[in-house]
């Protein structure tokens, strides 16, 4: 493979721009010039949320606490192949604090049988139900009340 050397710009414009030589191969495309218009890519630029975050006081969406807000949790399979027969979600609807209890159901895709309402297991993680509920350990509590066999 033949080569040739060429010289790249590195570093940042009015900062610590310096150049450096490289061998490439003849067929590799030119390197991108450099742009002084860019307003941000390549230029420094001072974080305007860096004081709260390096003090504490920055404010996330898990600190944020509305009134009426419910907490969502994930019922996700443990196995990472399987088929579902039944999930039983009647006693995580009846416990205290829980809003609503969803089951994802089976939509079948182009070329699927449709052989059970419920997914097919494909992956460890894969959601198959989803609680609401007024706190973050009811919708856990909520979730170990699902059956699924």
């Amino acid at each position: 493979m033949e080569k040739r050397k060429e010289t790249f710009p590195i570093g940042i414009p009015d900062h610590n721009l310096s150049q450096i030589e490289r061998e490439i191969p003849n067929d590799e495309p030119p390197a991108w010039p450099i742009n002084d218009e860019l307003k941000v890519v390549g230029k420094r630029i001072k974080r305007t949320d860096a004081r709260e975050k390096v003090t504490g006081e920055a404010k996330y969406t898990s600190d944020i606490q509305l009134p009426g807000m419910l907490y969502a949790k994930f019922l996700r399979s443990n196995v990472p192949h399987a088929r579902i027969k039944s999930i039983d979600i009647s006693a995580a609807e009846r416990h205290l604090g829980v809003h609503a209890v969803h089951v994802i159901t089976s939509e079948s895709g182009e070329g699927e049988d449709k052989k059970s309402e419920y997914p097919d297991v494909k992956y460890v993680g894969q959601p198959l139900a989803g609680v609401a509920a007024e706190s973050l350990a009811v919708a856990r509590e909520a979730i170990a009340l699902i059956d699924v066999k």
